[in-house]
């Protein structure tokens, strides 16, 4: 009866705490704004991701309001970040956006918005992903386990019932919330071998709709002038997971020039996927691009280092009104 109210005040005390960082600021700060999926409600792909995923236009259009009223200056990340390298005077509050993965709703629900806004964004791209039908593993194992068990591809099945732990998944479809909890069981292995699975057990002439940017979207998202792209690797590996130099190097180097060759501008900046990296691959980062974004939470200022950018990630769940998105920033900054 009292978890409810409790969990409101909770989230007003918060939301105080982020406005006010905010709005008192003792010297230049740029907020990173993170999204993933932009999907209206009614969506059918709602059903086939992961809700940390998912934010609805109106969602992404609330958070812009928001900073707008604030007096932050949107800014192009590399634009902020060559200021700062060159001691140029930097806004009070800057407000860059960033996407990952390269999702085509991006372009068909984010972009409109930002164009509204004037406000620049990066979109962090997978390049062997782009103008292909393909869809990433976490992706893969939801459409298999929301469906009834009776229907799933058997190999698939033996498989990932190895991986269930005590969710109910030779009973019935899995719920999404069961469905993200089997995707993080599935992390301690490498992607590589998850894909390899998966492969195995795909059904001859699946249908399998775009659901990734395209090489014409790339190019009029470019020409607008507000959007620039960034490198997240060739597959959407986790760094920390690749044993070989070869294969670690190419994931961010050779995504670089893949990127490149599209003709969407130098590309300059990259963001570690699921924020894993290992030393060996922080230094290819570093010859290759002149700043990186991470997953961890935070603001950031003048001294941050341009490789170790903090971001708050937000989706439907902890943004979809003013008041869980300032609480989901003043929670981070006490938490710091």
């Amino acid at each position: 009866m009292l978890k409810k109210p409790l969990k409101g005040v909770l989230h007003s005390l918060l939301s105080v705490a982020g406005w006010l960082k905010l709005k008192t600021l003792q010297q230049p700060t740029l907020v990173i704004l993170t999204y993933h999926r932009i999907l209206p409600m009614d969506s059918k792909f709602r059903d086939q991701e992961q809700p940390g995923m998912i934010a609805s236009p109106e969602t992404l259009q609330c958070h812009l309001d928001l900073f707008r009223s604030l007096g932050a200056s949107f800014v192009d990340l590399q634009d902020w970040l060559d200021r700062k390298l060159a001691g140029s005077q930097l806004p009070k509050l800057a407000v860059a956006i960033t996407f990952d993965d390269g999702w085509q709703d991006n372009y068909t629900y984010a972009f409109p918005i930002l164009k509204a806004f004037e406000a620049p964004a990066t979109v962090f791209l997978v390049s062997k992903y782009l103008d292909t039908n393909r869809v990433f593993w976490p992706e893969q194992v939801i459409r298999y386990v929301t469906i009834a068990p009776q229907q799933r591809p058997q190999a698939v099945h033996e498989w990932l019932r190895n991986y269930a732990g005590s969710l109910p998944f030779d009973d019935r479809p899995l719920t999404i919330e069961e469905a993200d909890v089997l995707i993080a069981n599935l992390k301690t292995l490498d992607d590589q071998t998850i894909l390899e699975q998966l492969d195995r057990s795909k059904v001859s002439g699946e249908e399998s709709v775009r659901q990734i940017l395209n090489s014409e979207e790339l190019i009029e998202m470019y020409s607008s002038g507000l959007i620039r792209f960034g490198a997240h690797t060739r597959q959407h590996f986790r760094l920390n997971r690749l044993a070989d130099p070869s294969t670690l190097r190419n994931e961010i180097v050779l995504c670089k020039d893949d990127l490149e060759a599209l003709g969407v501008g130098k590309i300059s900046l990259f963001c570690y996927p699921n924020g894993d990296i290992t030393d060996q691959g922080e230094r290819f980062v570093a010859e290759t691009y002149l700043g990186a974004c991470t997953t961890t939470n935070g603001i950031n200022v003048a001294d941050t280092s341009p490789y170790n950018l903090k971001r708050f990630n937000f989706h439907d769940g902890n943004g979809k009104s003013r008041r869980l998105c300032f609480s989901t920033i003043g929670r981070s900054l006490i938490l710091a």
